[in-house]
């Protein structure tokens, strides 16, 4: 296992921008492959190398997911990242 990713390490507490993961997240789920979106929660893994996306997503009852997902990007990049 590689000892850090980009030189972080696994307890800097690193976690996915809000908007940014709500892009990636509907990207997939534009792609209309329930593969790749399983594929993309589920193998797709936090700086600390042992939370996995979908486990994040599920914390607080959902809370972590509702919150990315209703997170708005700035005017300048709302047409890019999906508004």
């Amino acid at each position: 296992m590689f000892p850090s990713i980009w030189n972080w390490p696994r307890d800097c507490g690193l976690l996915p921008a809000n908007i940014y993961l709500r892009h990636c997240l509907l990207a997939v789920e534009k792609a209309s492959d329930i593969r790749a979106l399983i594929s993309f929660r589920t193998e797709t893994w936090l700086a600390d190398r042992t939370t996995r996306l979908e486990d994040y997503l599920r914390q607080d009852d959902n809370r972590v997911y509702e919150e990315v997902m209703q997170s708005i990007p700035p005017p300048y990049l709302a047409r890019r990242f999906g508004g």
